[in-house]
């Protein structure tokens, strides 16, 4: 019996030992339970706030994404853009090209022009020729004139070489009718001086026979007679007078004749030799300068068509120049618009993509305290939460678009500079041409 109790109370010692250590226990699982009742909402509060977080990213990553469709479609719009861009640069190069083709045409224009200068030259040269050629045409004119003159000078002295030939021989008649008037005058002559004998005998005899006889009727016969005679007498001295007036005039026509005679030989032989010397030069002369006048006539046609076809060109090239000028400062006024444009949207994509930036840095603050969160709840938790894996994906989906977005800008900004240096060349030789 006593043993028994002894062990009972043994027993029952250990018993209490075993409740004390038990109700140690259950209060240290107490306090523990207390705990873990603390740190269960605590992990309660931190799950609710990471949900809502996780909404909160959830709706972000909506927004990111329609974000990121919106700089999707923004950039597809740059892509047209920037292939509008390239067309218009394929076009500012053709322009580039034509307008190198147009210098080159505006060299051989600078060519064609000396070579014009030299024509011109060369035509002066030609119309001094030409007009020496007048000179000398008109030399010959005067001395063909002079010549014609001549000729018509020998002709009216031929004209009056044959006149005094018929008035010489006229003369030569008048001279014989005077001869043979004379004869018959000295024949009168006599007869009147017989007359004048007789009328003086008879006049003796009337002297005698008015001495004698002192009638009227034969002094009134008497003096008729006397009249007669006197007339006669008057006749005869006029036709003297006449004659001798004739002989004078017909040796005056003689030495007339004879100096015009002399002067008319030497006229025809000198006129003949300097005549035919004079017109046989002048003839050549006239060969040459009408030659040499059809050949500089040819040539000055042909100048005139190439300077008329050569101004026709050279307005059609002035005119294709200032159109081209007037398009290409179109093109670069457009295209700086253009760029200004582009410089806006690249300040909106620039400002978008430091928002987005910040947002990302906000994200990854926020997922590295989500992953605090979770590595403080592994203890407790077995399995991961796959929203947190959905994030991460997320982020890293965001992030590497963000990268997509910073190659497209890194793109659109060498794009841009292109572009600006493009302009700046266009503008360049734009100044050059104008």
């Amino acid at each position: 019996m006593g043993t028994e109790k002894w062990r009972l109370s043994a027993d029952l010692e250990n018993m209490k030992v075993k409740l004390e250590l038990t109700l140690l226990e259950l209060s240290k699982a107490r306090q523990y339970g207390e705990e873990l009742d603390l740190e269960n909402k605590d992990l309660k509060v931190s799950i609710n706030t990471a949900f809502k977080h996780e909404e909160d990213l959830s709706n972000n990553l909506k927004e990111e994404k329609q974000h990121n469709s919106q700089l999707t479609q923004e950039m597809n719009q740059l892509k047209l853009k920037l292939t509008e861009k390239s067309k218009v640069i394929e076009k500012f190069e053709d322009e580039k090209k034509i307008r190198l083709d147009l210098e080159a045409k505006v060299e051989v224009y600078g060519q064609i022009e000396e070579q014009l200068k030299k024509v011109k030259h060369e035509l002066n040269i030609e119309q001094n020729k030409r007009q020496e050629l007048e000179k000398a045409t008109e030399r010959l004119r005067q001395t063909q004139e002079e010549l014609v003159a001549s000729e018509e000078e020998l002709h009216k002295e031929q004209q009056l070489h044959t006149q005094l030939k018929v008035r010489v021989k006229e003369l030569e008649h008048q001279v014989k009718d005077l001869e043979i008037s004379k004869k018959s005058s000295e024949e009168l002559l006599e007869n009147e001086r017989e007359i004048r004998k007789s009328f003086e005998k008879h006049m003796k005899d009337l002297q005698m026979a008015t001495s004698q006889h002192d009638t009227l009727e034969e002094i009134a016969k008497l003096r008729e007679e006397l009249h007669k005679e006197r007339a006669t007498l008057q006749e005869i001295r006029v036709s003297e007078s006449d004659l001798q007036l004739l002989c004078n005039e017909l040796e005056k026509e003689r030495k007339l004749t004879a100096e015009l005679n002399k002067q008319i030989t030497a006229l025809e032989s000198a006129n003949k030799e300097t005549a035919t010397s004079t017109l046989k030069a002048a003839l050549d002369e006239l060969d040459r300068e009408r030659r040499a006048r059809a050949e500089n006539d040819s040539k000055v046609m042909e100048l005139e068509q190439l300077l008329d076809d050569q101004k026709i060109d050279s307005e059609n090239m002035q005119h294709n120049l200032n159109g081209k000028i007037v398009s290409l400062q179109k093109q670069v006024q457009v295209l700086e618009d253009e760029l200004l444009t582009i410089q806006d949207e690249y300040q909106d994509l620039q400002d978008k993509y430091n928002l987005v930036s910040k947002e990302l840095e906000i994200n990854q603050s926020d997922v590295m305290e989500v992953d605090k969160v979770d590595s403080s709840q592994a203890s407790c938790r077995k399995e991961p939460p796959s929203p947190d894996n959905d994030l991460e994906k997320s982020l890293e989906f965001s992030t590497t678009k963000l990268n997509e977005t910073l190659n497209e800008l890194n793109k659109v900004k060498t794009k841009l500079f292109q572009t600006e240096e493009e302009l700046r060349k266009a503008e360049a030789d734009n100044t050059n041409l104008s």
